[in-house]
């Protein structure tokens, strides 16, 4: 097929114009690029610089934390250790050997199953003077 001069010219300059556009678009492409990557560089340094400050800071509290938690630890174990040698002795008023009198005390004072008994009074003997009742708290 044989063109003509009018033809080639159209085609050459078409050319032309594609190569100029597609000149232009990797140009802006390029642009955008550099754009994005001065964005990426400055955020890189502010991670950059927010890591070098909160990396040191991390490890400060990891071995603060680990240090509460051993000492906290060894304070469970000293709770959990058996007291019961260091129990406290019964008071002498609720030590009885009557079971049923027993009972009676760890009500209140002066009453058994409910029913009022003797006085503190009486408890002490006749001779008792006022002040000198026994202290049940």
């Amino acid at each position: 097929m044989k063109r003509s001069a009018q033809e080639i010219i159209e085609l050459v300059v078409f050319a032309l114009i594609a190569l100029i556009i597609g000149t232009g678009v990797v140009w802006l492409a390029g642009w955008l690029l550099g754009v994005v990557g001065t964005i990426f560089t400055w955020l890189a340094s502010l991670v950059w610089s927010l890591l070098r400050f909160l990396v040191p800071l991390a490890i400060v509290i990891g071995g603060v934390y680990l240090l509460v938690r051993l000492l906290g630890n060894n304070a469970d174990k000293v709770a959990r250790e058996d007291t019961t040698s260091y129990t406290t002795p019964p008071s002498p008023w609720t030590m009885t050997s009557d079971p049923e009198r027993s009972e009676a005390t760890h009500a209140s004072p002066g009453t058994q199953d409910g029913h009022a008994t003797e006085s503190p009074a009486d408890a002490m003997g006749d001779d008792a003077t006022p002040g000198d009742e026994p202290n049940r708290d």
